[in-house]
């Protein structure tokens, strides 16, 4: 499951610079997983992940913990739960492009 923002606009330079990968806008998810994630699982999400039809950009991982040193806007930190769902493995997970 997911939960994103809707931008509607006409204006395409405002969306070019919103969604664009070359601008390398982050998009920052906070995701549950169901299984421990090993080291190698999040090495592989910061190299690229092959999809099927599409190779992923790299992306960046961040511990729940680290949070707070790291983002510094309150309304980024008041989004993350404050505890996960028991038996879930937690991280913050950096994207810069967007997919359909």
């Amino acid at each position: 499951d997911t939960e994103g923002l809707l931008v509607l606009s006409d204006n395409w330079n405002f969306i070019h610079k919103l969604i664009s990968p070359k601008k390398k806008k982050q998009k920052i998810y906070y995701v549950e997983v169901e299984n421990k994630l090993t080291d190698l699982d999040k090495q592989k999400l910061e190299n690229w992940v092959d999809i099927g039809c599409y190779v992923t950009l790299p992306a960046k991982i961040y511990n729940i913990e680290d949070a707070k040193n790291i983002f510094v806007e309150p309304s980024t930190l008041n989004q993350i739960p404050t505890r996960p769902l028991k038996g879930k493995d937690t991280i913050l997970l950096s994207i810069v492009e967007w997919k359909f």
